[in-house]
């Protein structure tokens, strides 16, 4: 009697136990891969305007843009920035923002077209972060791009961008050989506040090949007499 009880209760103890182990089986396995969540990789992508300014492409509406190294080494130490109104609508290739030192100014080109949303206001008591840090602290402003897949085309990056600085660099040379001394450093980088070393000839004329949309003060006063008299 009692090796029949025994034999039972084994039996009894495997049937539990294959019953819980099917009931294990069927319930849905739940891995490390199926637990994790997926973030896609953040994109940020720097591109470059030949008229030396830049625009930071990230995940999300609005994109950074600024002036490159060139153009504040070119301007010199900012005495000011004119910065655009929240809400006007910018054109690439058109006016961003006007940079001012020692009485001289030029226009810094929008990389892309589209409305400003937002701008540094820290550039408004302290232009001189565009000096000392063109392309994180001195950005100028935020901007809601229009066509910004179409636009990108034209603008440089990478590989093609650094041979457009290097051409650039070079060209430098040829515009200040034989006498380069005072303004370029070692490394073809420009001296600081060189232009003010420079006539109002030689400021004009690197300033119209620098910069498409500069215009000098002679050129501007032209025109104002010219709308008064029509």
């Amino acid at each position: 009697m009692v090796p029949i009880l025994v034999l039972l209760t084994v039996i009894i103890f495997v049937t539990i136990g294959l019953i819980l182990s099917g009931r294990r089986e069927t319930k849905p396995r739940t891995s490390i891969e199926e637990i994790r969540v997926t973030i896609p990789p953040q994109v940020i992508e720097q591109y470059l305007h030949p008229g030396h300014s830049w625009v930071l492409v990230k995940n999300g509406d609005a994109v950074a843009v600024g002036i490159d190294d060139f153009a504040q080494q070119f301007v010199g130490r900012l005495d000011a920035v004119e910065l655009p109104v929240v809400g006007t609508i910018v054109q690439q290739g058109g006016s961003l923002a006007t940079l001012e030192h020692a009485g001289r100014s030029v226009d810094a080109v929008a990389p892309v077209s589209g409305t400003v949303v937002e701008v540094n206001v820290m550039l408004q008591k302290n232009p001189g972060l565009i000096n000392k840090s063109p392309y994180e602290g001195g950005w100028i402003a935020r901007v809601r791009p229009s066509n910004l897949r179409v636009e990108l085309r034209n603008l440089l990056r990478g590989v093609a961008a650094d041979r457009w600085r290097e051409a650039m660099r070079m060209q430098l040379f040829q515009w200040f050989a034989p006498s380069a001394g005072p303004v370029l450093q070692d490394g073809g980088r420009l001296a600081e506040n060189f232009n003010d070393k420079l006539s109002d000839e030689e400021w004009e004329r690197l300033a119209r090949e620098c910069f498409p949309l500069w215009t000098s003060s002679r050129q501007l006063n032209e025109r104002g007499s010219s709308k008064t008299e029509s």
